[in-house]
């Protein structure tokens, strides 16, 4: 079973997230900032890995969560 992530941290600058999802329900990762404003998403996967990198991160807070409905 995978582990769940609340928080993170990481230097401002350009930041990749290796996302694992071993479950046969598809999920994705995505990023958003303090505005609510979409920063990036990574693909819809299942029983796969992906990751999603994001460029020129500034210093701040940023939300990330799957974007399957009812997931948030």
């Amino acid at each position: 079973m995978a582990a769940a992530v609340a928080d993170a941290e990481f230097e401002a600058g350009n930041v990749t997230i290796a996302f694992d999802n071993p479950a046969a329900i598809t999920h994705d990762v995505a990023v958003e900032d303090s505005g609510g404003n979409d920063i990036g998403k990574s693909d819809l996967i299942a029983q796969d890995s992906t990751t999603l990198v994001l460029r020129d991160m500034k210093p701040g807070k940023y939300t990330f969560y799957c974007t399957v409905p009812g997931h948030k």
